[in-house]
């Protein structure tokens, strides 16, 4: 189970369930209408699609992982950014195209982050955040461009990786090891006059009018210290 900014999808017997907004098409039910009741995600034949085991929700998107550990992406599809063909707009899930398989996936709808089965971290989707609101270097990249395809995020070759989060502009994960890295954009707006800065736990600082480094796009992985 899982809820995005406007829609939930949950796992029921292997099919996605989702309900709540529907106009980028992220319940996957072949349409771009709103539901107040689940709905299941369906195929090119409307027929309930199985098999799935876990769905992360994003805004104006979701993603799933399969029986066979293959991820599937549906919603708004803008520049690519969910790894899958279609248009502007998918309304049922379509295979991530890559060969990997993951056991884990999550989503913010912007960009979304897999841990495959032996491991590895690989993300993709949009880099900067066009809106103004948020920074960029969301992927861990090392750079500001974006991925319609898996790639990989590494701090050394051969990482390791337990878990993954995902916000709006920025991302975390813990390595094998049990270390905490996060990276993305450090500053948000949290109002129109108050800008605000410091969500990386990297210690760049809080405010951005007091002092701009505070609100730099980190674009790899830095790892978080605790006292």
């Amino acid at each position: 189970l899982d809820a995005g900014t406007e829609s939930v999808c949950g796992v029921i017997d292997t099919q996605v369930e989702c309900w709540g907004a529907g106009r980028s098409g992220e319940r996957g039910d072949g349409t771009r209408e709103d539901s107040t009741t689940p709905q299941c995600a369906v195929d090119d034949e409307d027929k309930c699609l199985t098999g799935f085991d876990q769905v992360s929700v994003g805004g104006g998107a979701a993603c799933a992982l399969d029986l066979e550990s293959r991820v599937w992406c549906w919603g708004s599809n803008e520049d690519g950014k969910l790894g899958v063909e279609g248009s502007e707009f998918v309304t049922r899930p379509r295979l991530v195209e890559t060969e990997l398989r993951f056991r884990e996936v999550h989503t913010t709808g912007a960009h979304t982050c897999a841990i495959d089965v032996d491991d590895g971290l690989w993300c993709w989707g949009r880099n900067r955040d066009s809106s103004g609101r948020y920074g960029g270097g969301f992927l861990g990249t090392g750079d500001l461009i974006s991925r319609t395809r898996p790639t990989r995020v590494e701090v050394s070759a051969g990482d390791r990786w337990r878990h993954v989060a995902l916000g709006s502009g920025y991302t975390c994960g813990i390595r094998e090891a049990g270390d905490l890295w996060c990276w993305g954009s450090n500053d948000w707006t949290a109002t129109a006059d108050q800008p605000a800065a410091g969500r990386l736990g990297l210690g760049l600082g809080t405010n951005t009018e007091d002092d701009p480094a505070a609100g730099a796009d980190v674009l790899q992985p830095r790892q978080v210290c605790f006292p």
